[in-house]
């Protein structure tokens, strides 16, 4: 009976500009923010939400990851990326995976 008055809703992932207007209006004042920061967080972010994912991280998590101390100066190319910078960027996925298998997956991005 509980389901019977359930209503279901699709609301489609937001385009990458829709996804910067939504961070830079919740975000506003943070590094991430800043610069060319947020544009290359949004890139990251988009090529983690094109592996295959049991579940893609949504507009949700990437705001709670945004807000993670440093994070703005985490996106260097990987192939060239500090171990440190790695490591932290890596950590940082436990914020937008949502499962173990989901987290690995992102990890491997990293070639970690």
């Amino acid at each position: 009976a509980f389901l019977r008055r359930c209503v279901f809703y699709h609301i489609p992932f937001p385009s990458p500009k829709k996804l910067e207007k939504i961070v830079r209006a919740r975000l506003e004042g943070l590094p991430l923010v800043a610069g060319d920061h947020l544009q290359k967080a949004i890139d990251h972010f988009l090529k983690l939400r094109d592996l295959e994912l049991r579940k893609k991280p949504a507009t949700a998590e990437f705001l709670a990851w945004a807000q993670i101390p440093g994070l703005a100066e985490l996106f260097d190319d990987p192939a060239t990326m500090s171990p440190e910078k790695k490591d932290a960027l890596r950590l940082s996925y436990a914020v937008l995976a949502k499962t173990i298998d989901d987290q690995k997956k992102m990890e491997e991005l990293l070639g970690t």
